[in-house]
């Protein structure tokens, strides 16, 4: 069972406050209650960008697992775009069409543009 925040804008994308419930097969009680993210992060799919450019998905900074949780392949179909996910070991991971693939660089190797 899931715990999801969620926003009453359907342009918003509510990455944080999520939880796994695991409960028993009756679901008489919570067994264990798992945050699967540490902050509240909410994204507008509307705002921020200047004139002339378009979004081709988000990026999120993630520090509960070394590989990225389930909510995010959730939210990459229910919003219908990618998104690049960065991990606390460094790893980089794209989620497209539910899938979900690791780069092999790490965000460490990636530079910023001089």
């Amino acid at each position: 069972m899931y715990a999801l925040a969620t926003s009453s804008n359907p342009d918003d994308i509510v990455a944080g406050v999520h939880y796994r419930v695991t409960v028993p097969a009756d679901a008489s009680r919570a067994e264990r209650v798992d945050a699967l993210s540490r902050t509240r992060v909410v994204m507008s799919k509307k705002g921020g960008l200047p004139g002339g450019y378009t979004r081709e998905g988000f990026v999120l900074g993630q520090i509960v697992s070394n590989k990225p949780v389930e909510t995010f392949v959730y939210l990459s179909l229910l919003h219908r775009e990618p998104c690049m996910i960065v991990t606390p070991d460094a790893s980089v991971w794209w989620i497209r069409d539910g899938h979900i693939t690791k780069d092999k660089k790490k965000a460490t190797d990636i530079k910023s543009p001089q």
